[in-house]
């Protein structure tokens, strides 16, 4: 369980946001630092950013998620590859990114899973 301002955190979160992230935690294998680490980002975003209707703010943000937890640049032809796959992808959100993360970026399959599943949790 989550500390007390962990809890404070979780309470922000809709009905629907709370389920998914307590089905991520409960799935995945994330410390409590990273469950933290994983609310703040989803409280962040959805307070800076309300109407994410346009789908390359969302890929940018992504790209920069990935970027960061892969340590590569996005200027990285693999990354680049990455981002015009996901721009041009009219699947499932989730299906996309994970494939985009094998194909392009050599995840293992648990890897790419589990970020994908964070990534939609945090901006979509």
């Amino acid at each position: 369980m989550l500390e007390s301002t962990s809890i404070e955190t979780v309470s922000q979160l809709t009905a629907e946001k709370k389920q998914e992230f307590n089905q991520l935690v409960a799935d995945g294998n994330f410390s409590k630092s990273e469950q933290l680490e994983i609310l703040k980002s989803k409280i962040s975003n959805d307070n800076s950013d309300r109407l994410l209707g346009i789908k390359l703010t969302v890929v940018k943000k992504i790209a920069l998620y990935v970027a960061k937890y892969t340590g590569r640049s996005i200027a990285s032809k693999p990354l680049k590859s990455f981002v015009n796959y996901l721009t041009d992808f009219e699947g499932k959100s989730e299906t996309g990114i994970r494939n985009g993360l094998i194909k392009y970026l050599h995840f293992n399959k648990t890897a790419a899973y589990w970020t994908a599943r964070t990534i939609v949790f945090i901006y979509l």
